[in-house]
């Protein structure tokens, strides 16, 4: 019974989605993450890893009819929301290394690297900066004239 509705909730979603734009679609998926994300008090790591992951498939099902570059600007646009909603966490790389052609787990892998490299910069300035100001300070003498 439940596989027979999956199979007519996403018949019914496929063509409610051949009528309409891609942003429809995205917007879909900010509004369930919303509501995940306030369901991560409440929730266990893998109940929303498993909800996530049920969103994903469907997203990926339904865009299956478009073309590659419009699934690749799909699942960019995905990748961003799920990392700017800071429920990146709740992935494994098994769980999407599939959808979307992979597109989306390359998309994070390369936006959570840039995110790393860009606090590791961050923080190696911070880091010189304080150096320097402390050896300024402690080790630097005038000379005396």
């Amino acid at each position: 019974m439940l596989i027979r509705n999956w199979h007519l909730i996403l018949k019914k979603l496929q063509e409610m989605f051949k009528d309409k734009d891609p942003k429809w679609l995205l917007e879909t998926f900010q509004a369930g993450l919303s509501q995940l994300a306030a369901q991560k008090e409440t929730s266990s790591s893998a109940q929303l890893s498993e909800k996530l992951q049920n969103m994903l498939v469907l997203l990926d099902k339904v865009t299956a009819s478009l073309d590659q570059n419009d699934r690749n600007n799909i699942s960019q646009h995905i990748g961003e929301t799920i990392v700017t909603s800071n429920i990146t966490q709740e992935l494994t790389a098994q769980t999407i290394e599939q959808l979307f052609g992979g597109v989306l787990l390359q998309f994070l892998i390369g936006k959570l690297t840039d995110i790393k490299y860009a606090e590791a910069q961050k923080n190696r300035r911070r880091r010189n900066r304080r150096w320097s100001g402390q050896s300024r300070h402690r080790w630097y003498r005038p000379r005396s004239g």
